[in-house]
């Protein structure tokens, strides 16, 4: 349930969102259609990481649900340390950002950071709540 909830659920939402910003920025023809392709997938994986949980919720007792719980709350907090955080130390640096990365796809620091918190803010945290968790006790900034 974990790897559900932490890699397919939780994770591929907010990857979806940044290949989106990712494709949406690139202008390298090729580059597109390959963000395309993975956008595709990351759609159709959130999607099932979601239907699922909701699928097996129902069969899981209080203490599993509690665990669920703890285990969102540290997925989380992860996945900020893994995605916002090195952006906006590029930002804190002032480190220059070549406008040709983004060309290609690659998101300027401040927009990746832009993206990771509106899409945990505005898809993943109330899905955990539609879920059955506590969507703001997980997302604790």
């Amino acid at each position: 349930m974990s790897l559900l909830l932490l890699e397919v659920a939780i994770g591929e939402t907010i990857s979806r969102m940044l290949f989106r910003a990712g494709k949406r920025s690139a202008r390298e023809p090729l580059m597109r259609v390959a963000l395309g392709a993975i956008l595709s997938d990351e759609v159709q994986h959130q999607r099932f990481g979601w239907t699922a949980l909701a699928a097996l919720w129902p069969m899981l007792n209080a203490g599993r649900r509690t665990a669920l719980q703890r285990e969102a709350a540290a997925g989380l907090a992860g996945c900020e340390r893994q995605t916002a955080v090195p952006a906006l130390r590029c930002l804190d640096e002032g480190r220059p950002f070549d406008p040709a990365y983004a060309a290609l796809g690659v998101l300027h620091p401040e927009l990746r950071v832009e993206v990771f918190y509106d899409a945990v803010e505005r898809l993943v945290v109330p899905r955990l709540t539609r879920l059955g968790l506590d969507g703001a006790r997980a997302w604790v900034v």
